[in-house]
């Protein structure tokens, strides 16, 4: 039986994400009713499916030395207030970008803290770097600013992924008569590209192999099954190929 291979490019090949999945037959599946889907487990799906859908935007989108920035204020505001400020900050950075003749991208999502104080996460990118920490103060008129350079690290997108989504504070959840998404992103943003393609099952391997040019990430392989709602279940392996960078010139 052949199976199904996902792959995922991002950065132009840098890094390649890679699923393989196939169904399995009726004497192997691990259960025999089909359980239905409860809303709670559907929202655990959503939930799952944001997290790496902002997970892949923030590594194509997003570099080292980008600026991860967090928006208070000096005193509390309403969400529907909230909700212009930050609106306003993107039209500022926008104007700013045009200005530069530079390129600007962003993701920012809105949380609420503790005593319901509301304040704004934005990580931004913009050519060579020229909108720096200064000019985001600048733009920023509704109190305290706090910047810190951006890793660009598999692990810091996947943190920051996780930390935006995250149900207890995204006001797309605790105000969602005002947030009608979880977060908010500038229109020029790329997607990784996708590829699919069937193979032959006999090269199907608990230790998948690498390509030339690349390594791959041993840490990043998990081997599982999952079932559809219509009770068909799949066998599934995900792993993660980074490419082989050459040393530096000294």
């Amino acid at each position: 039986m052949a199976y199904r291979k996902d792959e995922i490019s991002i950065r132009n090949g840098d890094i390649l994400e890679i699923t393989k999945s196939k169904r399995l037959p009726v004497k192997n599946r691990l259960r025999n009713n089909k359980m239905n889907t409860t809303s709670e487990q559907q929202e655990k799906r959503n939930i799952k499916y944001a997290i790496n859908l902002l997970r892949l935007l923030l590594l194509q989108n997003f570099n080292e030395n980008d600026l991860y920035c967090t928006l208070t204020y000096d005193k509390p505001v309403a969400g529907e207030e909230a909700k212009k400020h930050l609106a306003n900050f993107r039209k500022r950075l926008q104007r700013l970008a045009k200005k530069l003749d530079v390129e600007a991208k962003y993701i920012a999502v809105t949380e609420i803290g503790e005593k319901s104080r509301i304040h704004h996460h934005i990580i931004i990118h913009s050519s060579k770097n020229i909108i720096n920490m200064a000019r985001i103060r600048e733009l920023w008129k509704n109190g305290f600013v706090k910047i810190r350079k951006y890793s660009g690290t598999l692990q810091e997108a996947e943190n920051i992924a996780n930390y935006f989504i995250k149900k207890n504070s995204n006001a797309f959840y605790l105000l969602p008569h005002i947030y009608k998404k979880r977060w908010n992103s500038s229109q020029n943003l790329q997607k990784p590209q996708r590829s699919t393609a069937v193979i032959h099952h006999k090269t199907w391997k608990i230790q998948p192999k690498t390509k030339k040019g690349y390594y791959l990430d041993t840490h990043s392989i998990i081997n599982g099954f999952y079932e559809f709602d219509s009770g068909i279940e799949y066998e599934y392996q995900f792993y993660r190929l980074i490419r082989i960078k050459p040393p530096k010139s000294k």
